[in-house]
């Protein structure tokens, strides 16, 4: 149809089409801009270091995502993006929302050229591009700002496929380089960039289409290298500018039991997978921030999820041999499908959650290539073909309008914390990492709120949780803490007591060793702080609460011989440590001692209170001797 259109003609064509995605991107996604910051949003924005003003430097010499127990990931540019955010406007989740929404709408640009590249059609680029664009999976992606870092994988990956049709169709060799440059931009947004090289290769095959098996390799082989090149490349540039003291996130069974398993016990559970996203793809409107353990059933061979995995793999060698050379659009859009599902799969390599919307994101465009064809087909087979037109526009409005209303409602339920939580607990009533989540934003809410009914409300989650997986420690642990504000100190002991056998963290010792000097069992409370001080005296609120409690029992002597032969022991330079002696000493009256312990603390960190301290203790103590000498 665009073919016989004069140039005039498709410029006006092309300018309309771009102003109804934009239109159709604002309508369905304005509503989002108002939302706050939700989920993993502070670790981008609201508590993370590098984003700070003057840090840029560190942004590419140390790993993306820090915390007190782990550091991970190497995404400066994505951060870089945050840093500029923050450096201009400031940390506003509504300026972050909207720049979210902006990269969305360049991502849907790049999406209609590169199907009017590959088609030479209009209409089908833009209904499809409309089909993405309302496509509800995508709402994770775009409205959990921490998601940025896969907007940008899409866009450089997107165009770095445009370039490379462009490099088949005009034979321009900078198209190469362009190709190379994307592809490094790319892996440094984000790891899962990995993917394009190989369906850029495999694109480049079946859009040439060369005859023969050996010129089809030479094609595959070359175009894997450009772009994987460039991932090679930016290995070395980790390799040399990155810190290596990485802390290695520790994954939980209850994330993903395939984390604990081969290769070999992969392949069924990844064919479930396969078609657990198919259902998802099929019908986007039951969704969640998190699925994970006990949600995504992958042992279960006989459901329809694991019959679709088997169907689709199955499928795809017939539809591409069947289609080879006559409908390039539809082959790349399955390649684009394939490469995603088999990435995400679980198969190669376990993912946190085991299933997650966002995984999806570039694959979701292949699926939209796949479902305008399959529409039209069913059309083309059950209309007449005066209605044909007509009719296909009537059925992909109808997809398209669907789509959009549960997009729009989808954004509202990601406005916050809670009420994105809230809501998916209906969706995923039995996933762990779902009801651990309620609770514990109802638990951060009684701390800034001090309402008993926000505690009651966390404690019926928790307890829901290690309902579905005894083994969740931190659960178990928050459980004791909930029980202990409420004076049950019992329950609490019992439930920190669990947790700490499935996981030994200084933490919980802290809280047992508090229930303990609550019920007044003041040996066990002791030997709790004692454990804690050790493993990690950093814990809030441990050292001053634990001298207080030597101080209130009488215990003095003894947590002397504690400090300076344990303590000590094992880190000499430890401030704390010392000023706890200064303090001890000072409550005996013993100011020779305390001297001794200030000036070393002095020599650890130098301090004029120290200097002066240390000044009126010797003139105090001189003053003694002298007095004494008279006498």
């Amino acid at each position: 149809m665009d073919t016989k259109l004069n140039k005039k003609q498709l410029n006006h064509q092309l300018l309309y089409s771009l102003l109804t995605i934009v239109v159709v991107t604002l309508i369905i996604y304005a509503n989002s801009i108002g939302n706050g910051y939700n989920m993993d949003d502070s670790l981008v924005m609201t508590n993370n270091s590098l984003i700070d003003f003057g840090n840029w430097k560190s942004i590419f010499t140390q790993y993306s995502y820090q915390s007190s127990e782990y550091n991970f990931a190497y995404r400066p540019l994505c951060v870089f993006s945050f840093y500029l955010e923050n450096l201009l406007f400031g940390k506003s989740p509504q300026v972050s929302h909207l720049i979210n929404l902006i990269l969305y709408l360049l991502l849907n640009f790049t999406v209609f050229f590169l199907l009017v590249k590959v088609s030479n059609n209009l209409f089908s680029s833009l209904i499809i591009t409309l089909l993405f664009v309302s496509f509800p999976l995508h709402t994770e992606v775009v409205d959990n700002i921490k998601n940025r870092d896969e907007l940008f994988v899409a866009i450089v990956g997107f165009l770095a496929l445009y370039f490379t049709i462009c490099s088949i169709i005009a034979r321009n060799k900078y198209h190469f380089l362009l190709i190379f440059v994307f592809s490094f931009l790319g892996i440094l947004f984000k790891e899962t960039f990995i993917i394009f090289p190989f369906i850029i290769a495999f694109s480049a095959v079946f859009f040439y289409w060369k005859p023969s098996f050996r010129e089809k390799v030479i094609v595959f082989i070359k175009y894997l290298t450009i772009s994987g090149s460039a991932i090679v490349l930016n290995f070395i540039f980790k390799f040399y500018f990155l810190d290596k003291t990485a802390i290695n996130r520790e994954f939980e069974f209850f994330e993903n039991p395939l984390f604990f398993s081969t290769i070999a016990e992969r392949i069924l559970p990844s064919i479930y997978i396969i078609g657990y996203y198919i259902s998802l793809l099929f019908s986007p409107f039951q969704l969640s921030y998190y699925y994970g353990y006990n949600t995504i059933n992958y042992h279960d061979y006989f459901s329809l999820n694991f019959i679709l995995g088997a169907l689709f793999l199955i499928s795809i060698p017939i539809i591409i041999f069947y289609h080879n050379k006559k409908n390039k659009l539809l082959i790349i859009g399955i390649i684009v499908l394939v490469i995603n599902l088999l990435a995400i799969s679980n198969f190669i390599k376990p993912l946190v959650g085991i299933v997650s919307e966002r995984f999806i994101l570039n694959g979701s465009l292949g699926f939209c290539i796949v479902l305008y064809f399959l529409l039209q087909s069913i059309v083309n087979y059950l209309v007449k073909e005066n209605y044909h037109q007509k009719i296909l526009l009537i059925v992909f409005s109808f997809v398209i309008v669907s789509y959009s209303i549960k997009t729009i409602t989808r954004n509202n339920d990601w406005e916050s914390e809670l009420s994105l939580y809230a809501h998916d607990i209906k969706n995923v009533p039995t996933s762990v990492k779902a009801n651990e989540m309620l609770a514990g934003s109802y638990y951060k809410m009684y701390f800034e709120a001090t309402n008993i009914n926000y505690l009651n409300t966390s404690e019926k989650y928790y307890l829901k949780t290690i309902a579905i997986y005894p083994q969740h420690a931190a659960s178990l642990n928050n459980l004791g803490t909930i029980n202990y504000i409420k004076k049950n100190y019992k329950n609490a002991i019992e439930y920190f007591q669990k947790s700490l056998l499935l996981k030994d963290k200084p933490q919980t010792h802290y809280n047992l060793a508090l229930c303990y000097s609550a019920i007044g069992a003041i040996r066990m409370a002791k030997k709790e702080y004692e454990i804690t001080l050790i493993a990690h005296p950093e814990v809030p609120n441990l050292v001053s609460t634990y001298k207080q409690f030597v101080i209130t029992n009488k215990l003095i002597p003894e947590s002397i011989v504690f400090i300076e032969k344990k303590l000590l022991k094992k880190n000499k330079n430890n401030l704390t440590n010392y000023l706890l002696l200064i303090d001890f000493y000072n409550e005996l009256n013993d100011y020779q001692m305390m001297l001794s312990y200030l000036k070393r603390a002095n020599q650890i960190n130098p301090n004029a209170n120290y200097q002066n301290y240390m000044s009126q203790l010797e003139s105090y103590l001189k003053n003694k001797q002298a007095t004494k000498s008279k006498l």
